[in-house]
This record gives structure tokens, C-alpha cells and sequence, in this order.
């Protein structure tokens, strides 16, 4: 054991070292980088939503928030079927040519996807647009339609941001990614309030407001866009090549691929906003409100210990004695940082909500406690998830997201309705209860198939 110990405290050590004097030469130097910038990114991207979250859910208060909680998940639920996954194996394809330096079959891979790409973004944008009055008016029968309709802006350039990011992880430049976001993040902080404090200035309608918040998003967006792409365009030199034409064996390689990540593109996205879309049909828009304030803190806290995103490149090319020992060395740290949070949490809940969102947001604690124990199990998943798709096994992950996605849903639909007798607040406990037990169940199913891996390997 201390054997073990003084070994991982060398390698630290080498990598400290390797970070102070900026020696990121040879592949070793390159995967130290890119999972740093990664990492960085990935706080940065954290810290930011949650600093935004409190900002937005501070001025818009329980009633607003929720309205603008419940139309940012539909916008969500469009910007997942823009990509379909799209984004994840063209990074898989792009790379791999580009390690090959065969710049010309990459351009080839690049642009199959994104001709798809693109022609699914301006799908999903009108689809958008003409289903946001039944959205509004039949569905959720709530002040949704300006909020759509805007987000149909947003939804675009989102769309268009992906792409740009995409690239950038292709080519490996994780530092301009690490910009993007920041600026992205920087940008929305300062302009979103902004509009928000203008429409509540000028009495407007709720309905008014929550456009404003989702254009100042997709102003946001734009700026960090341009800024990305007007930096990064000489970078993407491969896309000049001429492209050779795929071969049979490729395409059907290809298109094998992309009929997992659909499947989990889909099913992971509608795990995540299920809830809301069930709660704004059948609950007053403050208690979504409620619901999104505690998510979002939780959610942080989960991105901030799962840094086993930047791992993906990483467990692509370890040995299996490599990665069993890495992969052990990260679940123990999730654990251990999960527990402290969960403890603290259980500890500190009305102390947290008050000082975070305010006295109006106190009816979130109860349910911060309960979201809390979903901290112990979202940084695990995410590390076998990223094990599994780096080892080709994606339709794994699907087959599972699938199942729980169909649970979740029975689950949440029959216990909102069998709680909400008791008072709309029992009905959001309902929906994270369905949340936590469905999110149990990916885990198990994940930990059960690692061991059958395991054994057959």
C-alpha cells in the first residue's frame, strides 16, 4: 500500500512538474494539456452556470425562475435532436485521422457529419418555432410562446456553437475551447441581468421577461462564437484538403457508430429535463422553480467532482492493468469527495438556500437534501460511462440510458400524480425520488456490465 501511495505521489510530482516549466512536448505533455484545459474548462463551466443560476434565480424569483427553468428544458430537448450525437463521433473520426496525419480523410469525416449537422439545426429550428404556440397554449398552458420563439434563436446558434467546439476538440486546441467558454460564461452573467433588470423596470409581461432572458442567452452565445471562430478559423487548415471518398467498410463503421450515440444523446438528455417537462404540466411554475434552484446546486457539485470527462481520451489508449488502476484511483476520490458533500448538505441545507438564493427560495431545502443523495451516484456514472465508450462499447450505455429513461418516466408521471393529493410540493419530492431511483439504477446496471467486462477481458 505504501508502496502504491509513493509511486502515485512521483507521478504527481512529474506532472507538477511537467505543468510548472510548460513542457507539454511528445503524447504524454500533449494528454497532461488537454486534460487540464479540460478540467479547467470544465470548472470554469461549472462555476459559471451556478453563478448565472443564482443571478437569474435571485432576480426572477420562485414564479419567473420556474417559467424560465420549464421553457429552457424544451429548448434543450430540441438542441439535443440538432446533434443526435453528431458531435461525439465526429470527434471520434476527425481525431483519429488527424493522429494518422491523413488530413485529407479527415476532412471527408468532417464534412459527412456536419453536412447532417447542419441540416438537423435548421430542422429543429423551425420545428421549434411551429410547435411553440401548442406548447404554450394546449400543452403546458403557461406564458411559454416569446420564450419559444426566442429560443428558436438560441437553439440555432447553439447548434452553430457545437460545431465550432467540436472542431476545436478535434484539432486538440482545448485552449481556445477553454475561452469560448469563458467568454461565453462572462458574457451571459453581465448581459442576461441586464435585459432582466430592464423588463422588470418596465413592468413587462412575465411572458416578455423570460424572452429576454433567453435572447440575452443567445446573444451570449453569439459573442463567444464569433470571437471562437474569427481565433480558431486558420486552425481548422484540414477542412482545405480535398477529400477522398469514404470507403464501404468505413461508412458502415460510421453509421454503426452513430446508431448508439443517438440513442444516448436522447436518452441522457431526457433523464436530465424529464422531470421539469412532467412538473411544468402539472404544477404551478414556482414549484419548478424550487426544483431547478436545488437541481442546479447539485448539479454543480456532481460536475465539479466527475472530472473523469477529461479521462475519455486518456482511457482510449491505457492497457487494461493501466486503466483498472486509474479508474479504481478516480472512484475513490468521487467517493470520497461525495460523502463530504452529502454530510455537509444534509448539515447546512436551509443555511445554504438562504444564503444562496434567499428567504423566497426556503421551500427548496427539503428537497436539496433529498437531490443530495444523487451526489454519490452522478460522478460514478459519469466515469463508466466515459469507460465504456472509450473501450467501443456505446450501445451499452445506450441500452441502459434507454431502460432507465423509460422507468424514469413511469415513475416520476405515477408519483407526482399519486403525491400531488397531498400539496404541489409533495409532487416535486415525487419527481426526485424518481430521479434518485432511476439514477441508482444506471449505476448498478453500469457497475454489473464493468465486472462482466472484466471477467471476459
Amino acid at each position: 500500500m505504501n508502496g502504491l501511495l509513493k509511486k502515485e505521489e512521483e507521478e504527481i510530482k512529474e506532472v507538477g512538474k511537467r505543468i510548472k516549466k510548460r513542457d507539454f512536448s511528445g503524447s504524454e505533455g500533449q494528454e497532461i494539456k488537454n486534460s487540464l484545459f479540460t478540467m479547467v474548462t470544465s470548472l470554469v463551466t461549472k462555476i459559471g452556470a451556478v453563478i448565472f443560476t443564482i443571478i437569474i434565480a435571485r432576480l426572477l424569483m420562485p414564479e419567473l425562475f420556474g417559467l424560465y427553468s420549464l421553457t429552457l428544458s424544451i429548448i434543450m430537448i430540441f438542441l439535443v435532436f440538432s446533434d443526435l450525437g453528431l458531435g461525439e463521433s465526429l470527434i471520434r473520426f476527425v481525431s483519429r485521422e488527424l493522429g494518422k496525419r491523413n488530413k485529407s480523410k479527415a476532412k471527408s469525416y468532417a464534412a459527412y457529419f456536419l453536412k447532417i449537422k447542419i441540416a438537423l439545426i435548421f430542422i429543429t429550428t423551425f420545428a421549434l418555432i411551429i410547435f411553440s404556440k401548442y406548447f404554450s397554449e394546449n400543452l403546458f398552458k403557461k406564458p411559454l410562446f416569446l420564450g419559444l420563439i426566442a429560443g428558436a434563436l438560441y437553439l440555432f446558434l447553439l447548434g452553430i456553437s457545437e460545431i465550432i467546439e467540436v472542431l476545436l476538440v478535434s484539432i486538440n486546441n482545448f485552449k481556445n475551447l477553454f475561452w469560448k467558454q469563458t467568454i461565453f460564461q462572462i458574457s451571459r452573467i453581465i448581459l442576461v441581468p441586464i435585459l432582466v433588470i430592464l423588463g422588470l423596470n418596465y413592468s413587462l409581461s412575465n411572458e416578455t421577461n423570460i424572452a429576454l432572458v433567453i435572447l440575452g442567452l443567445a446573444g451570449a452565445c453569439l459573442i463567444s462564437t464569433l470571437i471562437s471562430y474569427f481565433s480558431s478559423r486558420k486552425k481548422f487548415n484540414f477542412l482545405k484538403y480535398k477529400e477522398k471518398e469514404l470507403t464501404q467498410k468505413e461508412k458502415q463503421k460510421t453509421k454503426k457508430f452513430l446508431i448508439s450515440m443517438p440513442s444516448i444523446a436522447v436518452s441522457g438528455l431526457f433523464f436530465g429535463e424529464i422531470d421539469i417537462l412532467l412538473l411544468g404540466y402539472f404544477v404551478l411554475t414556482e414549484f419548478v422553480g424550487y426544483y431547478r434552484a436545488a437541481l442546479s446546486l447539485v448539479g454543480g457539485i456532481i460536475g465539479l467532482i466527475a472530472f473523469s470527462s477529461a479521462l475519455l481520451p486518456v482511457f482510449s489508449k491505457l492497457n487494461k492493468k493501466q486503466i483498472e488502476k486509474d479508474f479504481t484511483k478516480f472512484s475513490c476520490i468521487s467517493i470520497l469527495f461525495s460523502v463530504v458533500s452529502v454530510i455537509l448538505i444534509l448539515i447546512f441545507a436551509p443555511t445554504i438556500i438562504r444564503i444562496i438564493y434567499g428567504e423566497p427560495y426556503i421551500m427548496a431545502t427539503t428537497l436539496l437534501r433529498i437531490f443530495s443523495l444523487m451526489i454519490l451516484s452522478g460522478p460514478l456514472i459519469a466515469l463508466y460511462e466515459n469507460f465504456f465508450i472509450s473501450r467501443d462499447k456505446p450501445k451499452l450505455i445506450a441500452k441502459t440510458l434507454i431502460f432507465a429513461t423509460a422507468i424514469n418516466i413511469i415513475l416520476t408521471i405515477f408519483l407526482i400524480v399519486s403525491f400531488l393529493k397531498f400539496g404541489q410540493l409533495y409532487a416535486v419530492y415525487g419527481a426526485i425520488i424518481a430521479s434518485i431511483i432511476s439514477n441508482y439504477l444506471v449505476l448498478a446496471i453500469l457497475i454489473i456490465n464493468k465486472r462482466k467486462y472484466d471477467k471476459k477481458s
